[in-house]
C-alpha cells in the first residue's frame, strides 16, 4: 500500500528558523555558489533549524523516491508490479546504518554508515571549516553482505567516502577515501530551492536529484561506471546521510 503523500505541506512550517525554541542543530541550507566564496558569507544567509521530526519527513519521501527509481531500473513498464515488492527494504531513517538490497536476477549492494562526529576541524581540497562528517562505504556485485562491519563478497564495486557539511554556511562535501588518498569531488555549495517556498516532498526530490549528481561525480572520480541501479542506492545512501547529520545536534563537549 503507497502511503498517503501531502503536496501542500509548506517548507515554512517544516523548517524554521534558528531561537524558536525547537531542539536541533543551526545547519545553513544554503544556495547555488562556491563553498570558498560562502565562508565568510554565512551573515547573508537565512539560519534554520532542521529537527529530527523534519529529518523523519524527508526520510519518508527519500523511501517514495526510492521505491520509484528501483522499480524504474528493475522492472519492464509493460509488466504490472506491486507497489513495493517485499524484497526491497526500506531505507535507513538515520545513523549509523548497515543496508542491504538484494536484487532479483541481479547483484546485492550492502552500505555501511558510521555515527557522525559533529564539530571537528575537516578540510576538503583548499577548504578548511568545522562540521560534521560520516564515513560510509557501498558495496555491489554478486553475494556482497556485511560480516563484522565488513561489506564483503564477490565485490565489482566498492567505493569508501566521507559525506560532510560546514557548520558555518551548510555547504555539503564529499571526500573520496577508497583510492589511496583522499580526493575532494564536491566543492560547491547545494543548488538547494528556497526552503521558504517548498514542500517537504519537493525538498526531498530537491536532495535526492542532488545526491545523485553527487554519485555520478563520485564514481567518476574513482574512474568506475556503475550501472544506474547503483547510482540510485547510493543518491539515496548519500541523501539520508546530508539529512541525519543536519538533525544531529553538535555533541556537548566536543571542539566548537
Amino acid at each position: 500500500m503507497v502511503e498517503k503523500e501531502d503536496h501542500h505541506v509548506n517548507r515554512r512550517n517544516v523548517l524554521r528558523k534558528a531561537g524558536v525554541g525547537i531542539a536541533g542543530s543551526s545547519v545553513l541550507l544554503s544556495t547555488a555558489g562556491s563553498a570558498q566564496a560562502k565562508e565568510d558569507a554565512s551573515e547573508n544567509a537565512t539560519e534554520y533549524e532542521f529537527t529530527e521530526e523534519e529529518k523523519d519527513a524527508v526520510v519518508a519521501e527519500l523511501n517514495r523516491i526510492a521505491r520509484r527509481e528501483i522499480r524504474k531500473e528493475v522492472y519492464d513498464d509493460r509488466v504490472v508490479t506491486p507497489s513495493w515488492p517485499s524484497w526491497i527494504p526500506g531505507v535507513p531513517t538515520g545513523l549509523p546504518f548497515n543496508w542491504c538490497v538484494n536484487i532479483p536476477l541481479g547483484d546485492e549492494f550492502c552500505a555501511i554508515a558510521n555515527n557522525p562526529v559533529t564539530q571537528m576541524p575537516l578540510s576538503c581540497g583548499n577548504v578548511n571549516f568545522t562540521g560534521r562528517r560520516v564515513g560510509m562505504t557501498f558495496g555491489y556485485g554478486p553475494s556482497v553482505h556485511i560480516d563484522d562491519g565488513e561489506v564483503e563478497g564477490d565485490i565489482q564495486y566498492q567505493i569508501g567516502f566521507n559525506a560532510m557539511i560546514n557548520e558555518a554556511n551548510g555547504c555539503f562535501y564529499l571526500e573520496l577515501i577508497s583510492t589511496g588518498q583522499n580526493a575532494c569531488v564536491v566543492t560547491e555549495c547545494p543548488d538547494m530551492p528556497d526552503p521558504r517556498e517548498v514542500s517537504v516532498r519537493e525538498l526531498a526530490q530537491a536532495l535526492y536529484d542532488l545526491s545523485y549528481s553527487f554519485a555520478e561525480d563520485l564514481y567518476d572520480a574513482a574512474g568506475m561506471s556503475p550501472p544506474e541501479v547503483l547510482l540510485v542506492l547510493t543518491a539515496i545512501g548519500i541523501a539520508v546521510a546530508f539529512a541525519t547529520m543536519a538533525a544531529t545536534p553538535p555533541i556537548p563537549g566536543a571542539i566548537p
